[in-house]
């Protein structure tokens, strides 16, 4: 079994939906505050993020993602993106 990797302070994972409004598709994704930040300016589109669920190591960020991608697998547009609303309009964190 592997090493559980804990999450140092101030680099905090999370499993975040970022939302396109315009073609209602969202982004089920990890990372850190940083790495959406970056993904929301580089993206040549406005996406609001919607919900980030902060995980204590990046086993269970990736081991959630994992999980809410097979949930929603009949909605997937493609790779990360998903059509929306997913279920009942809003993501819903109580998943774990």
């Amino acid at each position: 079994m592997g090493r559980i990797r804990y999450v140092k302070k101030g680099k905090e994972k999370f499993v975040y939906y970022l939302l396109w409004e315009e073609m209602n598709l969202i982004k089920i994704g990890v990372g850190s505050l940083l790495r959406i930040q970056n993904l929301r300016s580089i993206l040549p589109f406005e996406t609001v993020l919607v919900e980030k669920i902060k995980c204590k190591t990046l086993s269970e960020a990736y081991s959630l993602e994992k999980k809410l991608h097979k949930q929603y697998e009949a909605r997937q547009f493609k790779n990360e993106w998903f059509k929306y609303p997913l279920e009942n309009n809003t993501p819903d964190s109580s998943h774990r």
